[in-house]
């Protein structure tokens, strides 16, 4: 899912199956999402990773991403919900 305040665009947990991984499909998707953001006068893309994915942040990484300065913070509405416990 992609999606933008005016100024910021959103990007959360961009993924294929496992099984293809390395196919580029990911790269492609991304390379969508920040020209779907620029037509759209967006210029930073945010995107959520989850805490100890170092490999996905390398993978990132070789795309522009680096760590920002931000921190997401979060509150269920609804704790039964919650599923990484």
């Amino acid at each position: 899912m992609v999606g933008h305040d005016g100024h910021r665009g959103a990007m959360y947990y961009v993924s294929v199956e496992p099984s293809l991984r390395g196919s580029g499909y990911v790269r492609e998707i991304v390379a969508a999402a920040e020209a779907w953001l620029k037509a759209h006068g967006v210029w930073k893309a945010n995107l959520l990773v989850r805490k100890g994915n170092e490999a996905v942040l390398g993978f990132y990484g070789e795309l522009g991403y680096e760590t920002g300065s931000a921190q997401q913070i979060e509150k269920w509405l609804d704790p039964a919900k919650r599923g990484d416990r």
